[in-house]
């Protein structure tokens, strides 16, 4: 129980020590009044405005570097990446092209092997049938 009072206690002092510091402090800066103080402290809005604005643009500014930065990275990978679709391509025709010569090279062996065949079948033919010419005479 009077563990319970003391804190209670402390927790009032505690509000209204915050409240008087609340109260020290003015809650809104006072308009100044004579037509100098009026003139200084537009002359103050304004300059704190154009700073901010002039932060504002350099921000802007840092962001569309970066922005630019990260483009043109990006179009140098997608630029390497075309290069290298190309060179894969430029191979590729080049192996098919070899194939297709492989393959018509020995599409022309064989024929010349064929016909070397048919020419040595023909002159064994020959052969025989000047045999039996021979035999028959």
């Amino acid at each position: 129980m009077e563990k319970t009072l003391l804190i209670r206690i402390i927790k009032e002092e505690i509000k209204r020590f915050v409240n008087e510091d609340r109260k020290a402090v003015p809650s809104k800066p006072t308009t100044p009044k004579s037509p100098k103080e009026r003139a200084q402290a537009k002359a103050a809005r304004i300059k704190a405005r154009e700073e901010q604005l002039a932060r504002k643009e350099a921000r802007a500014k840092r962001q569309a570097a970066k922005k630019n930065r990260e483009e043109d990275k990006s179009a140098k990978i997608k630029a390497r990446e075309e290069q290298q679709k190309r060179k894969e391509a430029r191979a590729k025709q080049q192996a098919d092209k070899k194939a297709r010569e492989e393959r018509k090279k020995g599409q022309e062996d064989r024929k010349i092997a064929r016909a070397e065949k048919q020419a040595a079948k023909k002159a064994r033919a020959e052969k025989q049938r000047l045999k039996k010419l021979a035999n028959i005479k």
